[in-house]
C-alpha cells in the first residue's frame, strides 16, 4: 500500500505559518541550487485541522471542551511558476494528481488529502493569458479569486 503526505512539519518557536511553511517547501521540495529554487507564492489558508488528544484522529474544528489542542494543522493554496525545478529525497516519489482523481478515495489519499478538491471549492482559479504582471495578477498571469475579493 502506498503512503501519501503533503510537504509540511512543525514551525519553529516564534515562527509565522507564512515563514515555516516556506522554510519547509525549501527544505523538502527545492533543489539544492539556489538559481533553481521555486518562487513559492503562499495563496489563502484552505483548511484547519485540529487534534484535540494523543489519537490519530484529526477535526476540521476544534472541539468545544479542548483548550490546547496538541496538533494544529493548516493547508495553504500554493501558486507555483509556470516552469520550475523540483527535488525530493530518494527515498519519496513525487507525483501529479489531477483534482478529479483525489475526490472520495479517501482509502487511497487517506481523509485530508482526499478532501482538497472540496476545500478549493470555494475558490476561483481564472486563468489569464497575455496579460502583463499587475497587482491582480501574478507573473504567469493567474488570478485567484475568493467571494469577489483577489488574492495575492
Amino acid at each position: 500500500m502506498s503512503y501519501f503526505k503533503l510537504p509540511g512539519g512543525r514551525l519553529r518557536p516564534g515562527e509565522s505559518d507564512h515563514d515555516g511553511l516556506l522554510r519547509k517547501l525549501d527544505t523538502n521540495l527545492a533543489p539544492d541550487d539556489a538559481k533553481l529554487k521555486p518562487d513559492w507564492r503562499i495563496g489563502p489558508c484552505v483548511a484547519t485541522y485540529w487534534r484535540p488528544g494523543f489519537d490519530n484522529m484529526m477535526y476540521p474544528y476544534k472541539p468545544a471542551h479542548i483548550e490546547r489542542p496538541k496538533e494544529v494543522r493548516k493547508l495553504y493554496v500554493i501558486q507555483m511558476p509556470e516552469k520550475s525545478y523540483l527535488s525530493v529525497p530518494s527515498n519519496y516519489k513525487l507525483i501529479a494528481v489531477p483534482l478529479f482523481e483525489l475526490h472520495d478515495h479517501v482509502q487511497r489519499y487517506g481523509p485530508v488529502i482526499a478532501q482538497v478538491p472540496t476545500m478549493l471549492s470555494r475558490l476561483d482559479f481564472v486563468m489569464a493569458e497575455g496579460i502583463k504582471d499587475d497587482e491582480d495578477m501574478d507573473a504567469e498571469g493567474v488570478k485567484v479569486e475568493e467571494k469577489g475579493m483577489v488574492l495575492s
